[in-house]
């Protein structure tokens, strides 16, 4: 599994040391281990940047098998378990990256088998989350609708048991 960046925002040169919390180098070091956990299929790493309180929404994909919605770190470790059941990343490409205060999006590229051991399947996607202090409260994930519900339609995705939080 690679990841690769196109371009990303990076801090000044100007810009001291160790993030502050709640700061902008907070809000994209929480993105980078969050992107790298998931890169390495790491749920239980995942769900440990989460707050004990989460937002987390993800696009409604009808046959996907992992839950659209979490509201705590178990559901989230829950969701990513299901999540790298189902679709095998390869790659993740960089496109952008945009932090705003407490908030960053993601906007990538993701080559994976979907469903995992499946064909190889290229999407964009779009990752957002806030921070509070350093871990993450607010996670949405914007996917090709489509194109994954056309994946998982495949022969391959009736293997994938449903995981719900």
């Amino acid at each position: 599994m690679t990841v690769h960046s196109e371009h990303v925002d990076r801090p000044r040169p100007d810009e001291p040391g160790e993030p502050v919390s709640g700061s902008r180098d907070t809000v994209m070091l929480a993105m980078q281990r969050l992107v790298s956990r998931w890169a390495v299929r790491d749920a239980l790493g995942a769900s440990r940047l989460f707050a004990d309180t989460v937002d987390l929404w993800v696009s409604p994909i009808p046959r996907a098998p992992w839950p659209r919605a979490a509201a705590n770190p178990r559901e989230v470790e829950s969701f990513f378990i299901a999540v790298t059941a189902a679709v095998e990343p390869v790659r993740i490409t960089a496109r952008g990256l945009v932090v705003d205060r407490s908030a960053a999006v993601f906007m990538g590229r993701m080559r994976a088998r979907v469903p995992a051991g499946g064909p190889l399947v290229d999407h964009d996607f779009v990752l957002s989350i806030a921070v509070d202090g350093d871990l993450i409260r607010q996670f949405r994930l914007y996917l090709d609708t489509r194109l994954l519900d056309a994946a998982f339609a495949g022969r391959n995705a009736r293997h994938i048991p449903r995981v719900s939080p």
